[in-house]
């Protein structure tokens, strides 16, 4: 049975999306709202070469969050806003376990990822929880032309406030079932499909009109003109529905869609450093049980990695998608907007990355905001700088730096951020 919601001003105000950059959105993913930064180090990834492998991590990370809240810069009644015993500053302290395993038998391959995050607020203890991650993928091959994956991921973490803008405890589950197949035809053709389904649910109840199941799957095919050189067609279909209908000046709105997708995708490295990905096409969005909403364009990202020597390496990113974040289904828009990324290897213990990036994100008319509040657009921001210091091969320290901003036309959802931190992961 579906459920209705009555959505009206002070819903927008209190439980619709507030977007950040993809930078922040990756990283709200980590069970702290978009404010902490990855524990150091993403877990090594084992190569069927290693054989079968288990490991064992743990970590803690001390971070400072000038604002926890995401509340717009002048925003003075912060206890109007989150509640008289919050702070718009914080201290965090994520204390975190996780496991890695690879179990290869003939030309099958089992893998596990398992991680488990205790995220405390020394000022904000309302927030205080536990967040995780875990996957399980089976990498299959039945003689030499087919192969594929299968597997789950799971997702625990606290909602970004930057997405949400509900100010108190809201975990988001995300639980997403995937399968693939490649068949390769000849020494230069293959064909591939794939299929997954995903179900994204908030513990808060006001937040639940954000809960979400997509169906999804694609069929492609791909030609290797070169060595290192692809090109190929793709055509992608997605079902997305809402458990819960709302309603929007006083009509039923059901946001439930149907999305296609065609593409033209390709890979050029021009030399042994440069490596050009290209992938652009057609999106078309239909919601069939409502009178408007409707969406389509050109959709495209381009990447370009350049490696101008062996310690240093430049990603340079452009796109234009439409894109919604894990916390906030309801909300969707199109981004455009580009981004930088250097890698330098100082020396093999010590390690500088940084990331710079910026867009526009245009709300389409099918977003709650836009039908409560009216036209929204974002112009977003972040720059970041991390450190990472390898004393020893089983010890990783990491510190971090990053500055995120947001300017909108609806000033509510204004807001500047700085977030500083330290974290130490152990390998055993």
């Amino acid at each position: 049975m579906r459920r209705n919601v009555k959505l009206n001003l002070y819903a927008a105000l209190a439980g619709c999306v507030i977007t950040t950059s993809p930078l922040s959105q990756a990283n709200a993913a980590n069970g702290v709202p978009d404010a902490a930064v990855d524990v150091p180090g993403a877990s090594g990834t084992a190569s069927p070469d290693d054989g079968d492998t288990f490991k064992m991590f743990a970590a803690d990370q001390e971070s400072y969050d000038s604002n926890v809240y995401r509340i717009p810069s002048g925003a003075s009644e912060l206890t109007g806003l989150v509640g008289p015993s919050q702070s718009r500053e914080d201290h965090i302290n994520i204390a975190s376990l996780e496991a890695d395993g690879q179990w290869i038998f003939g030309r099958q391959t089992i893998i596990l990822h398992l991680r488990a995050d205790d995220n405390r607020f020394d000022q904000n203890t309302d927030l205080n929880n536990i967040s995780g991650t875990a996957r399980t993928q089976w990498n299959w091959q039945i003689g030499d032309k087919l192969s594929g994956q299968a597997g789950y991921d799971y997702n625990r973490s606290l909602a970004a406030f930057a997405d949400t803008r509900y100010f108190a405890l809201d975990l988001v589950e995300s639980n997403q079932a995937f399968a693939n197949a490649r068949y390769q035809i000849g020494p230069r053709w293959a064909v591939y499909g794939t299929a997954s389904e995903g179900h994204t649910s908030n513990s808060a109840a006001p937040e639940r009109l954000n809960d979400f199941i997509s169906k999804s799957g694609s069929v492609g095919i791909e030609c290797a003109t070169a060595v290192n050189n692809t090109v190929g067609w793709e055509y992608d279909r997605t079902i997305g529905s809402y458990p819960s209908d709302v309603f929007v000046d006083s009509a039923l709105f059901n946001r439930n869609y149907i999305e296609n997708a065609a593409r033209f995708l390709a890979t050029y490295s021009a030399t042994e450093k440069t490596t050009l990905n290209v992938n652009a096409g057609y999106l078309k969005r239909d919601y069939p049980d409502a009178a408007y909403g409707a969406f389509s364009g050109d959709i495209w990202r381009v990447s370009l990695a350049w490696l101008t020597n062996a310690k240093l390496q430049f990603t340079f990113a452009g796109w234009h998608e439409l894109q919604a974040y894990l916390d906030s289904q309801s909300n969707y828009f199109v981004s455009k907007g580009g981004s930088i990324s250097p890698v330098w290897t100082v020396s093999e213990k010590l390690g500088l990355s940084g990331v710079i990036s910026y867009a526009n994100q245009n709300y389409i008319g099918s977003s709650l905001n836009v039908l409560t509040l009216g036209t929204r657009q974002d112009k977003v921001s972040s720059q970041q700088v991390s450190l990472n210091y390898t004393p020893r091969r089983a010890v990783i320290l990491k510190l971090t730096y990053r500055y995120d901003q947001r300017k909108s036309n609806q000033d509510i959802f204004d807001f500047d951020d700085q977030l500083v931190s330290v974290s130490l992961k152990f390998t055993f």
